[in-house]
């Protein structure tokens, strides 16, 4: 039987990372890059501009050790507006790669399995926002009989549902980053408004964080010349965080520039 000092949080970080657009999630990566860690990236955002104008003004030599595969599904003009072009696969072929990040299933190398990777490595998924759009469009043309959407949202939470239990497993072994937009929405008793990371439905955001042993928030203060992004580590009054470390990672925020990687060496010591 382990002791206390055995635990798996000793190990891996499992972190859900929240925020507004453009609040930094992205470019905060780059901490981590200068640290030494090695990513594989599931991009749902399109948007790693920032990580890679980080990486190549701080890090150049090692911008290799970031791998990525994004994944959209095609759309086209139609009667009632925009709609998908052919069969959407972006949320089954981002599965695939949970389970092996190879050319198979549309990388540009094989990896092996993500769950294997180690603790030198961080699997991110970027952003769980657009994942989960694309997770209620593969259900909703799998059932193209389907008159209630209820039941597609319930298919996709679901899935979704899965997929956080398969992240956060002891079995999946190397660090976990989920970046999510924010949902502004009342509480599970409907009382008070407040922040959720944004997925499928509001039932499904409410629990989300409880999957991670961790939960930031990025947020832009200041105004004017004097904005400044920062990762806030205690709740703010409307998104709940959890700091696993609140001994060693002190304060209620951390700058930009180092964050991610004051976290992960509190957390992992």
């Amino acid at each position: 039987m382990p002791t206390l000092d055995q635990h798996q949080s000793n190990l891996f970080a499992k972190l859900l990372s929240m925020g507004d657009p453009s609040s930094g999630k992205s470019g905060a990566l780059t901490s981590l890059v200068k640290a030494g860690y090695k990513m594989a990236i599931l991009d749902y955002d399109n948007g790693l501009d920032s990580l890679k104008n980080y990486v190549m003004k701080e890090c150049p030599d090692k911008a290799k050790n970031v791998h990525f595969v994004t994944l959209q599904d095609k759309w086209k003009p139609g009667a009632q507006g925009a709609m998908i072009d052919g069969i959407p696969t972006a949320f089954s072929r981002g599965v695939k790669l949970m389970d092996n990040w190879s050319k198979a299933n549309g990388a540009d190398e094989d990896l092996g399995k993500p769950g294997n990777f180690g603790p030198e490595w961080i699997f991110v998924l970027d952003s769980l926002t657009f994942f989960s759009d694309a997770c209620y469009d593969y259900f909703d043309a799998m059932n193209p009989g389907c008159k209630d959407k209820r039941q597609i949202y319930g298919l996709a939470q679901e899935a979704l549902a899965n997929i956080f239990d398969l992240l956060m497993s002891n079995e999946f072994k190397c660090h976990v980053i989920v970046n999510a937009h924010l949902s502004y929405q009342n509480d599970e008793m409907g009382v008070m408004r407040k922040g959720f990371a944004r997925s499928i439905g509001q039932a499904l955001n409410t629990r989300i964080s409880s999957w991670f042993n961790g939960a930031v928030l990025f947020e832009s203060v200041g105004t004017g010349q004097n904005v400044k992004k920062q990762m806030r580590l205690t709740t703010n009054g409307i998104v709940e965080l959890r700091n696993p470390a609140p001994f060693k990672l002190t304060g209620d925020s951390r700058p930009i520039d180092t964050a991610l990687a004051d976290y992960f060496k509190a957390v992992l010591s």
